[in-house]
């Protein structure tokens, strides 16, 4: 086997752009991660990015982009590539986060990990891959409108909560703001209303895919929940989203909310794969 690296992310772009948009839901992370990285030549203890090849075939995908975790990414777990990756990562002194992957690529990284280095990974997250590529309309209620900066304040609070709740982190407060200010400039962040014209919840278009579009931060204050107004959000906004042209919307649900599943299952969406985010105590 041989390990090969790409210098930045242009030649990592060029040589596995294909896989990537094969598998667009699944190497998702791959492509937000690309966004704004330094090239390895500028951190080569902190930025990796390459493949594994057995004969010139490409066994196992991996990037590390730091402060994000190591993604990996291949059709079928190989032992033998990922403690390839494991010995390189430890010999070069190269800092890893954790581990974003399925559940199979992290059962066998951490084992090989352990094999070689004391360490401590510990499960930040379990999430299912879910797509939707044909709309089931529920029974519906309220509105879905374009959030703007009157709303902001609505938005930051449902933001907050869906960071600490979902994700499981408490986010900079002020870099939340800043982030949002932007997503909210580009129309990206959506407000639910019900018919008492009342804010409930919120959702956010995220990533372009080939093919499709990612929903994120999908959150509904406590109070009004149960009343179906998350099943009649998303279905508005995953309307939006064949409306803008694209073939599908995918999103990352927590596999230990299983009402959220629920809710997307009522308007179309399905379970596609698994993604586990270990951190490196």
């Amino acid at each position: 086997m041989e390990l090969r690296l790409c210098k930045s992310n242009k030649e990592f772009s060029d040589k596995y752009q294909s896989i990537l948009d094969a598998n667009q839901e699944v190497t998702q992370i791959f492509a937000a991660n690309l966004q704004g990285i330094l090239t390895y030549d500028e951190l080569p203890k902190v930025n990796c990015r390459g493949g594994i090849y057995n004969n010139d075939e490409l066994v196992l995908l991996f990037l590390n982009a730091n402060p994000h975790n190591l993604v990996l990414f291949s059709y079928k777990p190989n032992q033998q590539a990922i403690k390839m990756l494991i010995e390189y990562i430890l010999k070069e002194d190269i800092e890893i986060k954790g581990i974003l992957t399925n559940k199979e690529h992290c059962d066998i990284f951490i084992e090989e990990y352990k094999k070689i280095k004391d360490a401590t990974f510990t499960l930040h997250t379990a999430m299912d891959i879910m797509r939707n590529e044909k709309l089931i309309k529920p029974n519906l209620t309220g509105k879905l409108v374009t959030a703007t900066l009157t709303d902001l304040d609505f938005v930051i609070n449902c933001a907050y909560d869906f960071h600490i709740e979902c994700l499981r982190e408490t986010p900079n407060l002020s870099e939340l703001t800043e982030t949002f200010k932007k997503r909210i400039q580009n129309n990206d962040v959506y407000i639910f209303i019900n018919n008492q014209d009342e804010k409930t919840s919120m959702v956010m278009m995220s990533r372009r895919l080939k093919n499709g579009r990612a929903v994120t931060a999908v959150y509904t204050i406590p109070q009004y929940r149960g009343k179906g107004y998350a099943t009649s959000m998303m279905y508005y906004a995953t309307k939006i989203v064949f409306e803008e042209g694209f073939q599908y919307a995918t999103l990352f649900v927590d596999k230990i909310n299983p009402i959220s599943n629920r809710v997307y299952n009522k308007v179309g969406y399905f379970t596609i794969a698994d993604s586990y985010d270990y951190r490196l105590e």
